[in-house]
């Protein structure tokens, strides 16, 4: 459920997670889902899931997302978030920096903070509203090869890429 976004993780406050979970609410709502919506990860760890959502939206959220680059962007940082939790047994611990070629850092859910930082996880996320196969496969290499900057960290990198016209993800593991 994008509700869960809203209680706040480590590394995402709940105002923030309300944030992201409205803008994947939009980029739902544009590409016409209903409430429920069957949603497919492919990749490294393929699966099939349903997402709750709340399937309306009032004009004034609407008005609030009228960029949807903008929606697209934040709502698949939702997304990607959601399926971090469900499908790893990492969580968001930091938000990285511009320039290092990935978006958070990730940690174990279960350990202290000083634990969190010895296994950290790089993540990289994009979110595409609407695109075919072949836009979503090159997304994917444009962003594993940007999370290069970082490889010098040696540290595992994810990389999820989320379609919202079809609705699923690209779940990527370097």
């Amino acid at each position: 459920s994008l509700d869960r976004l809203k209680v706040g993780l480590p590394a995402i406050s709940p105002a923030f997670g309300a944030f992201l979970a409205e803008a994947a609410a939009v980029c739902l709502h544009h590409s016409q889902h209903p409430a429920t919506v069957r949603w497919e990860i492919l990749g490294d760890h393929p699966a099939e899931t349903q997402l709750l959502w709340t399937g309306e939206l009032s004009e004034q959220v609407l008005n609030s997302w009228r960029d949807l680059q903008e929606a697209t962007e934040y709502g698949a940082t939702g997304m990607a978030l959601l399926l971090v939790l469900a499908m790893t047994d990492m969580t968001v611990v930091k938000r990285s920096v511009k320039g290092t070629g990935f978006d958070y850092w990730l940690g174990k859910k279960e350990t202290d903070e000083e634990d969190n930082f010895q296994e950290c996880v790089r993540l990289e996320i994009s979110g595409i509203l609407s695109g075919d196969n072949s836009t979503i496969k090159k997304r994917v290499l444009d962003k594993l090869r940007q999370t290069q900057r970082s490889d010098h960290l040696g540290l595992p990198a994810l990389v999820i890429v989320t379609e919202f016209r079809t609705l699923l993800s690209h779940f990527e593991v370097k």
